[in-house]
């Protein structure tokens, strides 16, 4: 039973008390008035005045019981709100290698084995004899001006010795290179530095490193 029917009920038992109350005094008025006749109906007041006050007792009683038994129904379900949209967090990258040094133009001069040709202290006297050197270094040498204090010296590159020592006689040859020798870069200059060689403009340079020699 809904709650609007049991309120109806409700209201409906206290009317019949009220009504119940409005016709007890027929009987106790001593007027003589202990019945009221209407057409084809002669009852005494008594008797159906209470029985209305307890008609309508019941009925607010037994709606009162109902209503207090009856239990409220059960609210919806409420669905849990969706967990919060985590955002995806890339790992933190790992912090970027040191770039590496380019690579200069010329191998450092403390690496591996070296035929000086001549020392001159005039740097083009120097850069002229390193480009007339090509013609009869090796195809892939380096050929390379090392200042050492105030001379400038012409170096062809090798790798090893034997090659070095191999190829000597044939700097020789040149009357200008006749005093040439072979040495090991990485005591003849330890300290090399790539430098800029000063030249007049216009003449191609050749690399220059600085032996930093006091």
């Amino acid at each position: 039973m809904s709650i609007s029917d049991l309120q109806i009920m409700f209201w409906f038992g206290l009317a019949l008390i009220l009504i119940g109350l409005v016709l007890l005094p027929f009987n106790f008025s001593g007027g003589g008035m202990s019945k009221i006749k209407l057409p084809a109906i002669e009852m005494e007041l008594n008797g159906p005045a209470l029985f209305v006050m307890f008609l309508g007792a019941g009925l607010m009683w037994f709606s009162i019981s109902k209503r207090e038994t009856e239990l409220p129904p059960a609210p919806d379900a409420i669905s849990p709100p969706p967990p919060a949209a985590v955002t995806a967090v890339s790992p933190t990258p790992p912090p970027a290698p040191p770039p590496s040094p380019e690579p200069s133009a010329a191998p450092i001069g403390e690496k591996g084995f070296g035929v000086v040709l001549i020392a001159s202290s005039v740097p083009s006297t120097a850069n002229q004899q390193a480009i007339k050197a090509k013609a009869l270094a090796p195809a892939d040498a380096d050929i390379i001006l090392y200042r050492r204090k105030s001379a400038w010296a012409v170096v062809v590159h090798y790798a090893d010795s034997l090659k070095a020592e191999e190829d000597l006689p044939k700097y020789r040859a040149d009357r200008n290179w006749a005093s040439a020798y072979v040495v090991n870069l990485g005591s003849w200059c330890p300290l090399a530095k790539p430098t800029a060689v000063p030249l007049p403009s216009g003449e191609q340079p050749i690399a220059g490193f600085d032996c930093r020699l006091k």
